[in-house]
């Protein structure tokens, strides 16, 4: 009888967290048929929900999800921080890591993987701000080993560069060199070593003590004047051969006039080329700057065929003389096509429909991978989400922002399942979401699809 009581306490709380957050969303018209519940930052200006991840075993036991808030590197400057939550019901975090300086924007983005190849995942933690750490502030990427000791003595990682924005893509999801360590891809597109704004990624190699070497162990250089090299990173196995490769995205990629934007793909395994892209994808030219790879990710088989799918966005794609923003998918293979099996166009004129793709994993459990798309701008710049089955040709659900200036949907993460459903949960953040006039607090939603 106390283990049914039990579970009777723990349905009534979720129906009433469901109902709570329907209530509140219910007075600004935001959309609610897959809403669980929301989690708000505290202060004004913290932009609560920069980035989300998760549910991983970080700390070794049950796992946890992540949202980070920046705070921001002008005005009135809070320090960054990312709290842990170990379940749906949770309204305090569990654990939370926070930044070092001031302004250095501690949490832009995160990423996860098993650096260590120890079995417990690792979190890396971007600051691209920089801001704090001397007469010309760089970028820095701080790596927390999983386990017992979780959030102890981070390496800190950065290349000393004065405002590179390194870290403003991350990804640690995959080993790309063969050795069965995941690896630590970090973009910098604002670097500035190749002309202004030419961009660069680096990469440390995973190691079973967890210490990246001090240097990158590839500096990646094929960026130049204005191109925005490493805007966009993503790993996972797109020719099919068991080995994961290598995306980076330059969405100013061109020649004056003729700015096409890029798509970079290093085919992976042990002496991995980055000298050389395998195959090189560029964007259409509808318009001066499509911003081809502005956003690009990599989507576990979409079609069903066995091989990952490479997802692409140019938010500034322009069709009908209208910049409606436009979305390419490219079929995985042992030879790369040449162009892309299927593309989606956004509705909202400068929407900037593909500002972020997201991969989701198996939503709804038909064996494709599935992945989410915002238009940052879209719904009178709430921010629209839009979230694909694989395979699917158009969306089966739309997210959109609850007021003006939201952009819902900067970050889009799969969390597994929270409530027992034995459906996947989502989190969509919105950063720039005031709280009845107290600026930029952020508000991220937990979503359930059935």
């Amino acid at each position: 009888m106390k283990r049914i009581g039990y579970i009777l306490i723990s349905v009534v709380a979720v129906l009433f967290i469901y109902a709570l957050s329907l209530a509140q969303l219910e007075s600004k018209n935001a959309p609610a048929k897959h809403l669980l519940r929301v989690l708000d930052g505290a202060q004004v200006r913290s932009y609560f929900g920069s980035a989300v991840e998760g549910a991983y075993a970080w700390t070794g036991g049950a796992p946890l999800f992540a949202v980070s808030f920046t705070g921001e590197n002008a005005g009135p400057v809070q320090r960054g921080a990312v709290n842990f939550y170990d379940g749906l019901l949770a309204n305090s975090p569990a654990l939370t890591l926070t930044g070092k300086d001031d302004g250095e924007l501690f949490g832009s983005s995160l990423a996860t993987g098993d650096f260590n190849h120890d079995g417990t995942p690792d979190l890396a933690v971007a600051a691209e701000g920089g801001q704090g750490t001397g007469a010309k502030p760089a970028g820095k990427v701080y790596l927390y080993l999983g386990g017992s000791d979780f959030g102890a003595s981070p390496s800190v990682l950065t290349v000393n560069e004065a405002k590179d924005s390194f870290g403003r893509s991350i990804t640690m999801a995959h080993d790309i060199n063969g050795d069965e360590f995941a690896d630590l891809v970090v973009g910098a597109p604002h670097s500035a070593k190749a002309g202004a704004t030419s961009g660069r990624a680096y990469v440390w190699f995973g190691n079973a003590e967890g210490k990246p070497s001090s240097i990158p162990n590839l500096e990646i250089r094929l960026g130049t004047l204005n191109d925005l090299f490493g805007s966009s990173v993503a790993t996972g196995d797109i020719t099919g051969d068991g080995q994961a490769d290598l995306v980076i995205g330059s969405p100013h990629y061109g020649t004056e006039a003729t700015y096409s934007g890029a798509a970079y793909v290093f085919a992976g395994g042990k002496g991995i080329n980055v000298t050389k892209p395998t195959k090189l994808y560029k964007g259409e030219l509808s318009s001066f700057q499509d911003q081809f790879g502005w956003s690009l990710d990599i989507i576990a088989d979409g079609d069903g065929d066995g091989v990952a799918e490479l997802v692409v966005g140019a938010p500034q794609f322009v069709s009908g003389g209208k910049q409606l923003g436009k979305v390419y998918l490219y079929n995985g293979g042992a030879t790369l096509p040449d162009n892309p099996s299927r593309t989606f166009l956004g509705t909202v004129e400068a929407g900037r429909f593909g500002e972020h793709v997201f991969s989701l994993a198996d939503l709804n459990k038909d064996q494709k991978g599935d992945w989410a798309c915002q238009a940052a701008n879209a719904g009178g710049s709430r921010g629209i989400v839009y979230f694909y089955y694989g395979g699917w040709e158009n969306d089966f659900y739309q997210f959109t922002g609850e007021a003006i200036a939201d952009a819902a949907g900067n970050s889009v993460a799969s969390l597994g399942d929270l409530d027992g459903n034995g459906a996947a949960d989502v989190a969509v953040g919105a950063r720039w979401w005031d709280d009845e006039g107290i600026e930029n607090v952020g508000r991220t939603y937990l979503l359930s699809f059935d």
